[in-house]
């Protein structure tokens, strides 16, 4: 029995994409807006620094997951 992807699937698939690239964007401007501070922040902090280091990798993670996940190469 060949399996065939119904169009409401790919549409939902794609509108939860669509989503999850709308929120990455939302969360990635909004945290960009305190990058400079959290970088002046690191040069006197090794927690700021480690917290910058681990919000980086998160941010880079998720733009990465949402990118594959929809289908965007």
């Amino acid at each position: 029995m060949e399996k065939t992807t119904t169009p409401l699937l790919l549409l939902t698939v794609s509108a939860l994409s669509t989503y999850g690239l709308y929120l990455s964007y939302q969360n990635i401007t909004r945290l960009q807006q305190y990058e400079r501070q959290s970088e002046k922040a690191a040069e006197w902090s090794n927690t700021a620094a480690k917290r910058l280091r681990k919000t980086r990798t998160t941010q880079t993670s998720g733009t990465l997951t949402v990118r594959s996940l929809s289908g965007s190469h």
